[in-house]
C-alpha cells in the first residue's frame, strides 16, 4: 500500500464537512451517538480513498443529520466508489 500522512488541515476539513469542526479537540467517547456516526464516516474518507465501504451510515441519526450526511456522501462520491450496505 501507499503511505499517506494525514495533515491537520485534511482532518479539520473533513470534520467541517460532516459538521464536527467544533468537536475537533473532543474525545470520541464524549460525542453523542450521532456525532460518533458522523466521525466514523469522516474517517472513512480521510486519505482520499478510491473505494469506501459504509455499513448503514445514517443509522441512529435524526432526520436533519441524516439529510446532511446524504448530501455529504453525494458530494464525496466524485472519483470514488462508495458501497453502502
Amino acid at each position: 500500500g501507499q503511505y499517506h500522512a494525514t495533515s491537520k488541515y485534511e482532518i479539520e476539513d473533513m470534520l467541517s464537512k460532516v459538521g464536527l469542526a467544533q468537536k475537533m479537540s473532543s474525545y470520541a467517547i464524549n460525542l453523542s451517538g450521532g456525532q460518533r456516526r458522523k466521525l466514523s464516516v469522516a474517517c472513512a474518507f480521510i486519505g482520499n480513498n478510491k473505494t469506501v465501504f459504509l455499513d448503514e451510515p445514517s443509522s441512529g441519526l435524526d432526520p436533519s443529520a441524516r439529510r446532511e450526511l446524504w448530501d455529504f456522501l453525494k458530494d464525496m462520491r466524485h472519483g470514488r466508489t462508495i458501497l453502502l450496505t
